[in-house]
């Protein structure tokens, strides 16, 4: 293994859920279930990969050792013009996206958006900003800082880019979405971000939680969800 990617999942698999009692194991588990690295051996039936090729792997139990043994179809190789660190996350942040994009789909119901995500500068929220412009879905990103802002404005000028240290950030959104205010919240931050991001959504919208990287917490009776008829999701976090 030469390159492993660290998604907010692997520490939980490390440090546990918040808010959770802690879990006494007499067995610990090397964390890490995506990676790349170069073929070390290959079984005896094995016809590819071979020995000496870069693959990217997922998943992998234990991949920030440094050796991991894995069945020959979940070790994918790649062309030498993909860089480590590119290899190390191709196979989980493009099944998160397929994930998102379809859960996207079905809140909208056939209809235009706006959709708003958060964690927009993270490798997944690029991803969704890329498949916004390919597939003409209304995005408004939401980042940290001024600085990741003017990033993302950078690589994707026709979207929407706020920055949550505003004091005003709201108000920004709420001018973005005019009266018909958020239709689809792709949520990575959750915590206490979880009740103004309700306050944004439209009557009817739907909050897609995929990620814990916020802090805080918003108890589920907090959100107005049978007045406002608001719908939130878990969906099935794979990265980062």
């Amino acid at each position: 293994m030469l390159v492993r990617p660290i998604h907010p999942g692997d520490l939980i698999g490390v440090e546990g859920l918040p808010g959770q009692p802690e879990q006494q194991s007499q067995t610990r588990r090397t964390p890490g279930v995506e990676a790349m690295g170069v073929v070390e051996s290959v079984g005896a039936n094995v016809r590819a990969p071979h020995p000496g090729q870069r693959v990217a792997v997922f998943p992998a139990l234990g991949t920030w050792s440094d050796f991991v043994v894995v069945p020959a179809d979940l070790a994918v190789p790649v062309p030498d013009g993909v860089s480590d660190e590119t290899e190390a996350l191709m196979l989980v942040n493009p099944l998160t996206l397929r994930m998102l994009y379809r859960a996207t789909e079905n809140a909208l119901r056939g209809q235009a958006g706006p959709v708003l995500q958060t964690a927009a500068g993270s490798s997944v929220g690029r991803l969704v900003s890329a498949a916004a412009v390919r597939h003409d879905l209304q995005l408004i990103n939401l980042v940290r800082s001024t600085s990741g802002a003017e990033k993302m404005r950078t690589l994707y000028p026709s979207q929407p880019v706020i920055a949550t240290c505003d004091d005003d950030w709201r108000g920004q959104v709420r001018r973005h979405t005019g009266e018909r205010g958020v239709q689809v919240v792709l949520d990575n931050i959750g915590g206490a971000m979880t009740q103004d991001l309700a306050e944004l959504l439209a009557d009817g919208g739907t909050l897609i939680s995929y990620g814990q990287l916020g802090s805080g917490t918003t108890p589920l009776e907090a959100l107005p969800l049978m007045a406002r008829a608001l719908t939130v999701r878990g969906g099935r976090y794979c990265a980062g």
